[in-house]
């Protein structure tokens, strides 16, 4: 008897076993295809979420679009000077006002133009710098300040250039080091954004208020006089400027 039945033990051992692969292997295939199923219906659903938002954004662009009156670019502007810094002849027939913010890219961008447009026109236009720091923007406030504190030492633009030169890791080490690099009296210039710290507070909120009430929507934003100007490129302001000097 005991011999019967370790003889046939393997076989019903091999059979058992097959029985418990095939579960298994039934189970698994299940399970993936649940699995692959749900993973399917999850795309699915997130497909027709996109298209969902990417609707909602069609539909809130043209009514955006609908609504925004169209800006009038023969509009003229009365700017004020004010105690705004000044690069050029103050009695120069063509005067750019310009709202930057020195943290801006795009700031950084065009203002060398202006800049060399100003060497072209050396006796005709002159340049009006105001400030307008966006908020996302951390340092572009302390920057406005800081360039304002090396106007007290005549340094204005150039701070402002060294600024833009390279203006994406702005910092107060970096303000430092660029007022020594400028030569600044260094506690002169420290001395200088602590006392008059509320003063230039004002006055950048000052040129900000004023910048909104002129339409200003981004940096830079530039004014010929009083009037906004689309050019970005050395020969359409030069086509600007020659056709208010006829």
């Amino acid at each position: 008897m005991k011999k019967y039945l370790l003889e046939k033990l393997p076989s019903h051992f091999i059979i058992l076993s097959t029985i418990i692969l095939v579960v298994i292997v039934f189970l698994v295939l299940y399970g993936n295809t649940t699995m692959i199923n749900n993973i399917y219906k999850q795309r699915l659903e997130i497909t027709k979420l996109k298209e969902e938002i990417s609707n909602l954004k069609k539909i809130l662009t043209e009514d955006l679009q609908m609504n925004q009156p169209q800006e009038d670019f023969t509009k003229i502007y009365d700017i004020p000077v004010g105690s705004s810094a000044v690069k050029g002849p103050q009695d120069a027939p063509i005067t750019i006002v310009g709202f930057l913010d020195l943290e801006c890219p795009y700031s950084a961008r065009f203002q060398p133009i202006i800049d060399q447009l100003l060497k072209t026109y050396p006796d005709k236009v002159r340049f009006v710098a105001k400030h307008f720091p966006l908020p996302f923007h951390p340092n572009a406030r302390l920057a406005a300040k800081v360039v304002l504190a090396a106007g007290k030492q005549g340094k204005y633009f150039q701070m402002q250039e060294a600024i833009l030169k390279n203006n994406r890791s702005l910092s107060e080490e970096k303000f430092l080091k660029l007022a020594k690099e400028l030569k600044l009296n260094i506690r002169r210039f420290k001395k200088d954004l602590s006392t008059y710290d509320t003063e230039w507070d004002n006055l950048i909120e000052s040129d900000f208020q004023l910048g909104t009430s002129v339409a200003v929507m981004g940096t830079p934003t530039y004014y010929i006089n009083g009037r906004k100007t689309r050019a970005r490129d050395i020969n359409s302001l030069k086509q600007e400027i020659e056709q208010l000097l006829k």
